[in-house]
């Protein structure tokens, strides 16, 4: 569980700061998506697509002791089905 945890908040930090740098425009995504391609290119689960599955978690879920508790209860994958209803 403990590894669940961390993961869902490193996605809940990732999406803060895409949130933070929606002045860049849409194409802020995209290049972070390139940028860590780039950087890391065995590491999986940073799609353009999980990029924004992750913003949508930190818009439904506001602060870090939330997620707390919803990585408790929820894996990342139920998380993102429930982003999809």
């Amino acid at each position: 569980m403990g590894v669940n945890r961390e993961q869902t908040l490193l996605y809940w930090h990732i999406g803060r700061v895409i949130i933070e740098n929606t002045k860049y425009g849409i194409k802020f995504i995209d290049n972070l998506t390139s940028d860590i391609k780039l950087e890391f290119p065995n590491v999986k689960g940073f799609s353009v697509r999980n990029l924004k599955y992750k913003r949508k978690f930190a818009e439904f879920v506001s602060g870090e002791e939330k997620v707390q508790t919803v990585s408790a209860l929820l894996t990342w994958s139920h998380n993102r089905y429930l982003f999809d209803k």
